[in-house]
């Protein structure tokens, strides 16, 4: 989400709880859960810390406030709801004089002078102050020749907003050793770890990575170039911010990351010893795009398995969620096992919760100024008299749409001529946020300042007139209280970004209008759009109907408009910046990234245990088996693959079973869905290893080539019915497959879209059951992964491990049975009443095993690890 709050935080910095009161209800949380949260200490990881470094006049070092004002602010009433807050992020290195926060002096006799055309706003609590100072005019006559300049001469840069001339590649290239370390022990005693990232690294790493490649694809563009030299930056800044943490972390410790530019960090903290089982929680402010956008990033699946190493993931909205959720589904590779629901994503043995908790802002910042602005807001209406208020405030980017509203606002004066004189357009524009040579921001900044420019010159050329201009536009920030005061005169807000994650201007507006009951016209592609019900919705692409919008707003009546105004302020004052934080925070001290249904393999308890049932043979016993270990194939043994043909074994994987299986100690049985050709083909070459195909329909003995059917008085009548089923559902289904089996019918859908896949599967589901009601033979139909299978009742593996264990000449003394699908779920329950026996899972599928591994690679190291123990002198 791009920062469009512009008020610069109290010179005091202070995370603590203050003066806010908080209280359960405050939290939106329980007592208990709120009085835990008190106890914990929150480290909190974003890219700027929320204060700046510099030097005043004299060149001096100091430490002030950060001037990024709204987001920065309202992360730190988040973060009220923990006793403690540490600030982890990259210095900001001002490069005009600061004044000394830590000692309350200026260090520039010209600092007040220029607080007016700062590029950050002011603190509640000092605009109070200024309020007399404040300009009693809004001036249309503005030049914004400087800003539109299309040069790029070395003389331009001083004609730029301060904000956005450049600058040091990097504040830390000009401090001495010593100086660094001075800055790195002052900000600590505000409470902020910074993390310093050499110049070049840092621009390519910001520039590079974050601005032209992630901020590009979170906000659906999809025109960028990806730098792999860039992309090696970003990866090292992240890294870097993971060894910081890892450096502070103590033991009950809540990580909070903070926005795309940190999307590795979860990966690396789990690689560092200190922080591998902490709580770590990411939250977007940004949009997650598309599955169709976010696959073009070759970095995609990176992406993904970092943020899937978080215990908490949070977006602002359900879209979000969603498209999260679906690229976790799409585009991360079969062997991660992925499975996801709408609250969560399994991922190997873990459990990511996915939530979406959307920001607000602070209602106790507002309040105050409303009232204290009155005489303020008298002059505004005086001034523009007779007329309605339109306000606008939008940073000056591609995706913010200013060009879009002002030739919806040219429409609306031509469909509608009867409102000319009578209404009027304010539009607040702002330097985008940028880092020091960013030159590719500049530029764009120039090109869409200079394209608003000429529309507001049209527009007031061909409908204004000596002593009217419909479009007042103010190319730069202004402090909060004026902006106070422009929220509480306008008559109508008009917020039609084309893409924001949620833009807390709309709610900002809507806490100034409490008494006054103003429209809001609000951009459906903003996350705010599903929060706030009462707003009239737009698309900003079509010019037309945002240009309907506009004079429905300007028309409905006032009881209409006062009940869709207290809509939105309900929801406003429900949920603020300090709930979001306690909302969130709340779910990430409850989250446990292990899921504890079936805990993991304990492999030297298992190899205890197979070693111990060697040693009780006794000398009569040397020729009978006392271990039996049962191996389910596909997804076992073997990796799932999108042609089930291509599933052979590794030289590796022979080698394992072959050792398994020349231990007299050992029987060793393979039990798969397999046809016996391909089981045979794969396998049968493996000595004194024992094949059963087909859930068991076909058996063959170690060492031998026939293969006995063991249900062979089964009834067949009902495959020619189900096999149309299958045949026409399988021609609704591009990419899905039907797999013949002696007995079994399997319905693959692994190669379809996931989606329809799987909306196909529960069709053909629902069908057969209708089907099966009407056939001679009982039937059951069982969901594996990514495919349907039907068989007759009781046609399962757990049948033919009942017969294994039924044809050996005494009960094993160690038992052990590997599976990853719900038809290994029967080989389980067979062997639930032997004590000690071992069922384990392999992947993420809630079962009835005892433990679980994470997939086959992790099967092989258990398997040879038994293999290598398991010698034929046991």
């Amino acid at each position: 989400m791009s920062n469009d709050n512009n008020e610069q935080p109290a010179s005091r910095i202070e995370f603590g709880e203050g003066s806010l009161g908080l209280g359960a209800n405050a939290l939106g949380m329980g007592g208990s859960d709120a009085a835990e949260l008190k106890q914990r200490r929150v480290l909190i990881l974003s890219r700027r810390t929320p204060v700046n470094v510099g030097r005043d006049s004299n060149g001096r070092l100091v430490v002030g406030a950060h001037p990024e004002g709204g987001l920065s602010h309202y992360k730190r009433e988040a973060a009220r709801a923990c006793g403690e807050v540490v600030w982890v992020g990259i210095p900001s290195f001002q490069r005009k004089p600061l004044l000394d926060h830590e000692n309350g002096a200026s260090s520039s006799s010209s600092s007040s002078s220029s607080s007016s055309s700062s590029s950050s706003c002011s603190s509640s609590s000092s605009s109070q102050s200024n309020l007399a100072s404040l300009p009693l005019t809004l001036q249309p006559q503005l030049s914004v020749a400087a800003v539109t300049s299309a040069s790029t001469s070395e003389t331009d840069k001083h004609t730029l907003p301060a904000s956005m001339t450049p600058g040091p590649e990097d504040g830390s290239a000009h401090l001495s050793a010593e100086e660094q370390v001075e800055l790195t022990d002052r900000l600590r005693a505000q409470g902020v770890e910074p993390v310093w990232v050499p110049g070049p690294v840092r621009r390519a790493y910001y520039e590079g990575a974050c601005k032209q490649v992630l901020w590009t694809v979170v906000h659906y563009l999809t025109s960028y170039h990806f730098d792999a030299d860039a992309w090696a930056s970003y990866e090292v800044v992240n890294r870097l911010f993971a060894e910081a943490v890892a450096r502070l972390y103590r033991p009950g410790d809540l990580i909070w990351v903070h926005d795309y530019h940190l999307l590795l960090v979860g990966a690396y903290l789990r690689q560092e010893q200190s922080t591998a089982s902490a709580r770590i929680g990411f939250f977007l402010h940004s949009p997650f795009p598309t599955s169709e956008i976010f696959r073009c990033l070759p970095v995609r699946a990176q992406i993904l398995e970092a943020m899937l190493q978080c215990d908490v993931v949070g977006f602002q909205t359900f879209d979000y969620a969603r498209h999260f959720l679906t690229c976790c589904q799409r585009l991360l590779p079969a062997h991660l096992q992925v499975e996801t629901s709408p609250g969560s994503v399994r991922c190997g043995n873990r459990r990511v919760a996915v939530r979406i908790v959307p920001i607000g802002v602070d209602s106790k910042r507002f309040d105050p100024l409303c009232d204290a602005v009155q005489s303020r807001v008298a002059a505004l209406r005086e001034q523009f008299s007779g007329m309605r208020i339109i306000l606008g405030k939008d940073s000056l980017e591609v995706v913010k749409g200013v060009p879009l509203k002002l030739q919806a606002f040219r429409r609306f004066l031509t469909d509608h001529p009867e409102w000319v004189r009578r209404v009027v357009l304010v539009q607040l524009g702002f330097p985008p946020e940028s880092d020091d040579h960013d030159l590719a921001a500049l530029e764009d900044y120039r090109a869409v300042a200079a394209e608003i420019s000429g529309l507001v010159s049209e527009i007031n050329g061909r409908f204004g007139s000596v002593d009217y201009q419909p479009v007042h536009y103010l190319p730069r920030h202004v402090e909060l209280a004026e902006l106070t005061a422009l929220y509480t005169a306008a008559h109508v807000a008009l917020i039609t970004p084309l893409r924001d994650g949620m833009n807390l201007t709309s709610q900002e507006y809507v806490l100034c209008q409490a008494e006054q009951h103003g429209a809001l016209i609000l951009s459906e592609f903003t996350g705010s759009a599903r929060c706030l019900s009462g707003a009239f919705l737009v698309n900003p692409y079509s010019i037309g109907k945002t240009a309907d919008a506009i004079h429905a707003a300007l028309t409905m009546p006032a009881a209409d408009l006062a009940l869709k105004a207290s809509q939105n302020l309900t929801f406003v004052r429900g949920h603020s910046a300090c709930s979001w934080g306690a909302s969130f925070l709340g779910e990430l001290a409850r989250s446990s990234m292990v899921e504890l249904v079936t805990p993991e393999l304990n492999r030297e308890e298992l190899l205890a245990a197979f070693r111990a049932a060697a040693a009780e043979r006794s000398t009569d016993e040397q020729t009978v088996p006392s271990r039996l270990l049962l191996l389910d194939y596909d997804g076992t043994l073997a990796p799932i693959v999108s042609v089930p043909s291509l599933a052979a074994p590794t030289p590796e994987l022979l080698d394992i079973l072959t050792k398994l299986a020349a231990c007299p100690a050992n029987r060793v049985a393979v039990v798969s869905g397999r046809d016996r050709d391909s089981l045979g083909s794969w396998l049968g070459d493996v000595p004194n290893l024992e094949l059963c195909a087909e859930h068991g329909n076909y058996h063959r003995l170690p060492n031998s080539q026939e293969w006995e059917e063991t249900f062979a008085d089964l009834d067949m009548s009902w495959r020619p019915r189900v096999e149309a089923a299958l045949r026409l559902f399988s021609d609704r289904t591009p990419g899905s497959f039907i797999e013949f089996k002696r007995v079994n019918l399997v319905w693959h859908y692994r190669n379809a879209d996931p989606d329809h896949g799987e909306w196909q599967a529960k069709e053909l589901k629902i069908y057969l059951e209708r089907l099966m009601s009407t056939t001679s033979v009982e039937l059951e139909v069982m969901m594996g992964k990514k495919a349907l299978e039907i068989r007759p009742v009781g046609f399962h593996k757990g049948r033919m491990v009942k017969r294994l264990l039924a044809s050996s000449k005494e009960v094993p003394k160690f038992l052990m049975c590997m599976g990853d699908d719900i038809t290994d779920e029967d080989m389980f329950r067979e062997l639930m009443p032997y004590k000690g026996a071992v069922n384990v899972m392999v992947g993420s599928l809630l079962s009835d095993a005892t433990a679980r591994l994470n997939g086959p690679a992790d099967v092989h190291e258990v398997l040879r690890m038994l293999a290598e123990e398991g010698s034929c002198s046991n």
